[in-house]
């Protein structure tokens, strides 16, 4: 019998092999059994950023690793990973203060604005048409996250969680929007998904370190690039894939993996 491992957060809900304990503000607000299982587990899965550098501090092993956690949610760390790395991605500049007068003098309309901290399922986002956008834009932030705007149909979904494949899908964009987000009215298609595009995604997600991820990619004038990294996810095209994340972890972990 394969003994349970010890979760806090609620991402891993239905695994046979995991025991989620919640995340509580205070490790004194765990329960005496709660506390003294993750005190004695050696290792702590979905710990949420909260705890994950300081269970792996003390000398725990955690997954995802606190290097996930630190990129979570966060396009301007991600963006100097990738640069870092060499990955290609679209040509992005950060502005920060009075520097976002200098925006006209990197990009021509139109071009793509986000907030660059906490945003997610393609809120944050706008498609920067004329000078009176970008003014609206800069209203709602002091740093400016500015992007190359891509002319796409299409770009591609692909989770990886401990270097595997999970699942691939196409999300394709609304014939009147830029957002191929599945909660911004993308579609899925899953026919006809490239080998070269799902190697560069995995090779991606090992380069940058992400345990477990929903790397969104393109393929633009012959080359394919990194769009963003998630790593809270949604599961509608997973279940459009026939993929349980719970029967998925569970096999992860029966096979020693995680």
């Amino acid at each position: 019998m394969i003994e349970k491992r010890i979760a806090l957060s609620s991402r891993p809900r239905g695994c046979r092999h995991v025991r989620i304990l919640g995340v509580k503000p205070n490790l004194d607000d765990y329960d005496a059994v709660s506390r003294g299982r993750l005190e004695r587990s050696s290792s702590v899965l979905y710990p949420t950023g909260f705890y994950a550098q300081s269970l792996a501090d003390a000398g725990k092993k955690v997954f995802p690793s606190p290097r996930q956690y630190y990129y979570l949610g966060d396009k301007i760390r991600q963006t100097t990973l990738f640069s870092l790395l060499n990955i290609p991605h679209p040509e992005t500049r950060l502005f920060y203060g009075r520097q976002s007068q200098n925006i006209n003098d990197y990009f021509s309309f139109p071009f793509i604005a986000k907030m660059p901290r906490g945003s997610g399922e393609g809120r944050g986002v706008y498609l920067i048409k004329n000078q009176g956008d970008l003014q609206d834009y800069l209203a709602r932030t002091k740093t400016a996250y500015i992007q190359e705007y891509l002319v796409l149909e299409k770009d591609l979904r692909v989770v990886v969680i401990a270097g595997r494949l999970v699942a691939a899908y196409w999300r394709l964009i609304p014939s009147r929007g830029f957002k191929a987000n599945l909660a911004q009215g993308g579609l899925i298609d899953r026919q006809n998904v490239p080998e070269e595009g799902l190697a560069f995604a995995l090779d991606t997600a090992r380069r940058c370190g992400f345990d477990d991820v929903g790397l969104d990619v393109c393929r633009h004038k012959n080359r394919w690039l990194a769009l963003e990294a998630n790593m809270h996810y949604g599961l509608r095209g997973l279940a459009a894939a026939g993929v349980s994340l719970p029967g998925f972890l569970d096999r992860l972990i029966e096979e020693g993996v995680i």
